[in-house]
């Protein structure tokens, strides 16, 4: 469902403007699909069409691109556009020219739950523009140029045009399904299981009072909060008034927090880390976590707010997801594929294949010294296409004993002999008098009959007197 959202600002004494609308997707219904049209493709096919799916035809949705066998190249994403069910994407069908066995590959999309991915960050339909209420008090809105990263293990965060105002003032989230809504409530509110948030927070050491504080907007308004106290210098997670634990006392203090908070409705529990790993599928080795009880009356979260009674934290990256990997990873849907190799082996992959693995003939880095037609494994002085001519085996020194050099019966004239085994390659028997480059010449092409069993015998026409060389030179 796609949901549109705009920030309000309040100062101290009740003026308050509006960010621009943002568009975002929000939890992805169950009817995602990746359709692949066959369910088998030819290597050598080049490409075919594919399609993401879904229910839905409201809002623009993004779902990011993958396959697990390198044979097919997908887009980065694909987004299905507002009013639309569905999206095609070309895939690329990669020749590696390698004979291999059929397989099947797995396409995989994957749509963010997070209820907003990116928080007003800059994007041409999420940004904050700047605001002038006319009453005084100048831009209450506006984009902060100032940038910071902050990467933690397993994610990277960049502070490109966090929100940011110079008053005293909160700020509060509106939700609606269509642009000019101006609801104060999320779309539904969140009470079941858990329920995750992130965002990341920009702060002056100076501020007093800031907090991010997500309550139940209908019932009794109960809430939990993350908030710094000044008197005491420390950052606290807090769950109505009294019921608090501090988090973070220590300074200097960052400039930048990452925050995770997760409500746990099944145990009753409000949860926060300050700067975790996340990387491992769960917020660990924080600088500063905590959990408090939650409060009796709070049976849902509805509503966001931040504030404060001096400069508000700027704040980047807010997520909010009903499950922690969905924060980051999102929901996942895949469609199958099997690739054929529909290449010709020559008969001398044929040979490769009696010879090396699949593993091996696959791996580009062991063509040079293992599989490939220069490659000599058994250090014998044969490369392999020499001896899959001469009908040896790679992987074994000497298994032939020929190209053997003789003379003939008179003792007058060299002999070459061999086995020409195999009736696609060409078989050249040249010779020389003085070894130079240019004066080898050729006496035989393809002499005998084909056979792995019988040999072929090359006599030389001219007499070894004073000296005479001959080689044989075999090519595809």
């Amino acid at each position: 469902t796609n949901y549109f959202y705009r920030i309000q600002s309040t100062n101290a004494v009740g003026d308050s403007t509006w960010s621009a609308t943002a568009s975002a997707t929000t939890f992805p219904d169950a009817a995602l699909a990746v359709i692949v049209p066959t369910t088998t493709v030819a290597e050598t096919s080049g490409s075919f069409t594919a399609t993401v799916a879904r229910a839905a035809t409201t809002g623009s949705q993004v779902a990011i691109l993958s396959s697990n066998d390198a044979r097919f190249t997908v887009p980065a994403s694909v987004t299905i556009a507002d009013g639309q069910t569905s999206a095609n994407f070309t895939v690329t069908v990669n020749d590696d020219t390698i004979l291999n066995p059929s397989a099947t590959a797995v396409i995989t999309a994957t749509f963010p739950d997070a209820l907003i991915g990116e928080s007003f960050t800059g994007a041409a339909d999420t940004n904050v523009t700047s605001q002038d209420t006319g009453w005084g008090w100048g831009s209450a809105w506006y984009e902060s140029l100032a940038s910071a990263i902050l990467t933690e293990p397993g994610l990277s965060f960049t502070k490109n045009g966090t929100i940011s105002a110079p008053d005293t003032r909160s700020a509060r989230l509106f939700s609606g399904t269509n642009s000019s809504d101006n609801r104060r409530n999320f779309p539904a509110k969140l009470s079941t299981g858990s329920v995750w948030v992130s965002t990341l927070l920009y702060r002056n050491s100076s501020n007093w009072g800031t907090q991010m504080i997500l309550r139940e907007e209908t019932g009794g308004g109960d809430w939990a909060r993350v908030r710094y106290v000044s008197n005491t210098a420390h950052w606290e997670l807090e769950a109505g008034t009294g019921n608090s634990i501090q988090l973070y006392n220590s300074n200097p203090y960052p400039t930048t927090f990452f925050v995770v908070m997760e409500f746990d409705f099944t145990n009753r529990k409000v949860r926060a880390w300050f700067n975790p790993d996340v990387s491992g599928g769960s917020p660990v080795n924080a600088i500063g976590s905590g959990e408090v009880d939650m409060q009796i009356g709070l049976t849902g979260i509805s509503r966001l707010d931040f504030s404060g009674y001096s400069n508000l934290d700027q704040f980047d990256e807010f997520r909010l997801a009903t499950s922690f990997a969905g924060l980051y990873s999102g929901t996942a849907v895949t469609g199958n594929v099997s690739v054929s190799d529909d290449e010709q082996p020559t008969p001398m992959a044929l040979w490769q294949a009696e010879h090396f693995t699949t593993g091996q003939l696959t791996n580009p880095a062991l063509e040079s010294t293992l599989w490939g037609p220069n490659a000599d494994p058994d250090a014998d002085g044969l490369n392999n296409l020499l001896e899959y001519a001469l009908g040896g085996d790679p992987l074994i020194p000497n298994a032939t004993d020929i190209p053997v050099y003789g003379l003939s019966p008179a003792g007058t004239h060299l002999q070459l002999t061999f086995l020409r085994a195999r009736a696609e390659l060409t078989y050249e028997v040249l010779a020389s008098s003085t070894l130079a480059p240019d004066s080898w010449a050729v006496i035989a092409t393809n002499p005998g009959t084909v056979s792995l069993t019988t040999p072929v015998t090359v006599t030389d026409n001219v007499s070894i007197t004073p000296r005479r060389f001959l080689r044989l030179r075999v090519t595809p």
